[in-house]
């Protein structure tokens, strides 16, 4: 199981094709309201969303929660929030949608041993180059430890704790530690929801247009606009051509 083209069902619940206009938009809200500047978004274009739908993924994100549940976890602990990831390359970004987030996926070591756990960002706006893909991914944070990744202090994952999360960058090092001590090879509480691409949209080199636009008409009058005694604002006439009408 995995992703699904046009024309197959979608996500039951959603009300989504697996590859439609209607998740596009989805998508793109989803980016642009949780983008950490709400101007970074601009001259960005996304398209191709296609909707993963793997009921292992799925299935495993409802059991973690039902688990810490019963282990006594607070609602916010258990709030499920969106994350993403960005790739370079479609291929990247499909084996994440089917084969799962796993460990030793990242080079990041701020937050934790990248061989215990897996990096993941709260914000979508940290496009880099001109194009590429985003996997736009559930994810419930559980019990998270707050970590400066200046200090560099946490490298294996926190007993007690589900994710170590830096306020400055938004990143997470998310995992889950079994009974025994030992790091899943890909938590539980990461499942990639839509898949899109993005590309910057491209402005005219500098000088370029400059010589399309028409000169503004000079200006032959500017005065006062007044209706019936109350002056409402200023005004002014632009003519190519040097009459002007006796009365305006």
């Amino acid at each position: 199981m995995g992703e699904r083209r046009r024309g197959e069902s979608g996500e039951p619940g959603t009300g989504f094709p697996a590859e439609s206009e209607e998740l596009l938009e989805r998508a793109v809200e989803l980016l642009r309201s949780c983008c950490r500047d709400s101007g970074s978004q601009q001259g960005f274009r996304y398209s191709q969303a296609i909707l993963v739908e793997n009921e292992l993924f799925r299935s495993e994100l409802r059991a973690f929660a039902r688990a810490k549940a019963a282990a006594g976890y607070s609602p916010e602990e258990l709030r499920e929030s969106f994350a993403f990831l960005l790739f370079e390359r479609e291929d990247e970004a499909r084996a994440v949608c089917q084969r799962g987030l796993r460990v030793n996926s990242s080079s990041l070591r701020s937050l934790g041993d990248p061989a215990k756990g897996v990096y993941i960002s709260e914000y979508p706006d940290w496009q880099r180059g001109k194009s590429g893909f985003i996997v736009i991914c559930r994810l419930i944070k559980g019990k998270v430890r707050p970590v400066s990744e200046s200090s560099g202090s946490c490298s294996r994952p926190s007993p007690g704790y589900d994710c170590h999360a830096s306020a400055r960058s938004g990143q997470c090092y998310v995992f889950e530690v079994s009974g025994g001590g030992g790091a899943a090879e890909r938590p539980r509480q990461v499942c990639p929801y839509i898949r899109l691409a993005w590309s910057r949209e491209t402005r005219p080199e500098h000088g370029a247009g400059i010589a399309e636009q028409k000169p503004q008409a000079p200006c032959r009058w500017r005065g006062q606009l007044c209706l019936r005694g109350r002056r409402l604002g200023t005004i002014a006439l632009r003519s190519a051509h040097g009459a002007v009408p006796a009365q305006l």
